[in-house]
C-alpha cells in the first residue's frame, strides 16, 4: 500500500522558508560547497614536529604504564625538564 503524499499549501511554504531564513544554523548551498571535512588546520606555532629518538625501555614503560596519552605525558616531562 502506497502512502499518499501531502503537499504544503503555498502559504505554508512561505512560512517554512521564513523560518529557514531566520535560523542562524542554516547554511546556504554555496557555504556547503565551500565546506571542508575534518579538523581545521592548526596554527604553525602549535604544531608538533615528528622526531625519531631512541629511549630506554624502562623510560617508555614508565610513561606507558598509565595507558593512553603516554606520549603527551612524556612531552610534558621533557618541557618541564627543559624549563619551558
Amino acid at each position: 500500500m502506497k502512502e499518499k503524499l501531502i503537499r504544503n499549501l503555498p502559504e505554508e511554504d512561505v512560512e517554512i522558508q521564513k523560518g529557514i531564513a531566520a535560523d542562524p544554523d542554516t547554511f546556504t548551498l554555496e557555504q556547503f560547497k565551500k565546506a571542508k571535512r575534518g579538523r581545521p588546520p592548526m596554527p604553525e606555532a602549535e604544531r608538533k614536529q615528528q622526531v625519531t629518538m631512541l629511549l630506554d625501555k624502562d623510560v617508555i614503560s614508565h610513561f606507558k604504564k598509565d595507558g593512553r596519552g603516554w606520549q603527551t605525558r612524556a612531552n610534558e616531562a621533557l618541557r618541564k625538564a627543559a624549563g619551558l
